[in-house]
């Protein structure tokens, strides 16, 4: 589904012609309803024939990246001597004072201005706040919602909410079109927000879905939380390049950190588990 969002952006921001503001807005919209149409089809795959839609979306994955490299095969999409695609425009960018930090004024700034300087030389953009603005979103639609409460009980226990009287069936395929839709979001805010400005042919996945759901574990799959469990997760991704070519030592320490956090997470759930069969043994005994 992030993959679908990448080449979304890419295409429609090269090829579609619009003003600035209002051509990210339509490619974020568009990107949204066609990872959702994507993550729909695992949901409709589940809620019609049973299949589960971690088997379903590790094949989607496959097929989202071999139509990643096909477009890209396409007379014209490919940039002449690379295996990319055109940079979108400057109108469909999300870049924060794009124009001015390549002026004389901007430049003089950034050379001239120790903190504020390096800061703004990085490719800060309008996603952080785009980002910020859909986790709130999600959080008052899941839990301030009648929809977003029929989802969150479906997902508890879809037999206890279907014997409630709520269609679990429809309630999948809405979930898995809302979770498409904002990993979409996050792959055309990368193009659109991040240099290159383009997708490439890809030879693997990238990865960034296995990250959110460490992400989401750590945050105990709370929207909210996403922010702060975000932040560490890139800041350990960034500190794992920065120990290497700085200090020597190796990335995978990284790795293992997370690895560490992601498995202590886990293991929190485990302990009401154990605590209540030692409770049940214990009344067994006593009776």
């Amino acid at each position: 589904q992030y993959i679908m969002g990448t080449v979304t952006a890419a295409m429609l921001g090269y090829y579609l012609s619009l003003p600035g503001i209002i051509h990210p807005a339509v490619i974020l919209v568009a990107a949204f309803l066609i990872g959702g149409l994507f993550g729909a089809l695992a949901g409709w795959l589940k809620a019609r024939f049973g299949v589960h839609e971690v088997i379903s979306t590790i094949m989607l994955n496959w097929i989202a990246l071999y139509f990643n490299n096909f477009i890209l095969s396409l007379p014209g999409v490919k940039k002449t001597g690379a295996q990319a695609s055109n940079e979108v425009l400057e109108t469909a960018r999300l870049t924060f004072l794009g124009a001015w930090k390549k002026s004389d004024a901007g430049k003089d700034f950034i050379r001239n201005n120790a903190v504020w300087g390096d800061f703004m030389r990085t490719d800060v953009h309008w996603g952080i706040l785009i980002s910020i603005v859909v986790v709130i979103v999600a959080w008052y639609f899941l839990n301030r919602t009648t929809k977003g409460f029929e989802l969150r009980a479906v997902g508890f226990n879809q037999y206890a909410a279907e014997f409630a009287g709520i269609n679990v069936k429809k309630n999948t395929i809405i979930a898995m079109f809302i979770a498409g839709g904002i990993a979409a979001l996050a792959g055309a805010i990368h193009i659109l927000g991040t240099n290159p400005f383009r997708i490439s042919v890809l030879p693997i996945t990238e990865g960034y879905g296995w990250d959110g759901i460490s992400v989401s574990l750590i945050a105990n799959n709370n929207p909210i939380g996403c922010i702060l469990s975000g932040l560490l997760f890139s800041g350990l991704n960034y500190g794992g390049g920065s120990i290497q070519s700085d200090i020597g030592a190796p990335s995978e320490i990284i790795d293992i950190m997370i690895g560490s956090i992601v498995f202590c997470v886990a293991l929190v759930s485990i302990f009401p588990m154990i605590a209540d069969k030692i409770k049940r043994k214990g009344d067994a005994h006593a009776k």
